[in-house]
């Protein structure tokens, strides 16, 4: 009987539990607040990531397609025989090329090093090969001056064959962002 007296009435047994249940209730809707807070917080970081990368390819698709505004006039020559306006818009498709690519190569400085090597590469690649299809529309334009359409058609193909090596190497740079 006397370890009944030292126990507590039966309705503070209760009490007991019942803080005991609420005190595990908070618990639980605090750790749940606190992963709900942590899961949208991944979430918000993960859509800026994404969306950082999209801008960045969306970058690179531009620079494909300035690529092809400076690959034009070396055709269009062809069909216009104007070398001096063709050259004109070939310097000013570049000019647009180069700032482009100057915005992208310095959008890697934003990069951690694993991510921003490969890239930095592919565009090493992408200005070699701009700059080789550069110089063979320059001299097609050398050609039609010099009054020697024939050999500036000769050359055509070698330009060609620059911009398809030009375009290839901005696939590999979209790639490289998918990646």
């Amino acid at each position: 009987m006397e370890t009944e007296r030292n126990l507590p009435p039966p309705s503070s047994r209760w009490l007991w539990l019942y803080f005991v249940l609420a005190a595990f209730s908070l618990l639980t809707i605090s750790f749940s607040l606190y992963s709900n807070h942590r899961l949208v917080a991944v979430y918000t970081e993960s859509l800026r990531v994404n969306a950082e990368w999209s801008h960045r390819q969306n970058r690179y698709a531009a620079l494909d397609q300035l690529a092809g505004a400076v690959n034009a006039p070396g055709n269009d020559v062809f069909a216009s025989h104007d070398a001096d306006g063709e050259s004109r818009r070939v310097e000013t498709a570049l000019a647009a090329f180069n700032q482009a690519f100057a915005e992208a190569r310095d959008d890697l400085a934003t990069l951690a090093p694993n991510e921003a090597t490969p890239l930095r590469d592919a565009l090493v690649l992408v200005r070699r090969t701009m700059d080789a299809m550069h110089a063979e529309a320059e001299s097609i334009f050398g050609f039609f001056r010099s009054h020697r359409p024939d050999q500036a058609g000769e050359r055509m193909a070698s330009m060609d064959r620059k911009y398809a090596h030009l375009h290839n190497a901005i696939a590999r740079l979209n790639r490289n962002v998918r990646e």
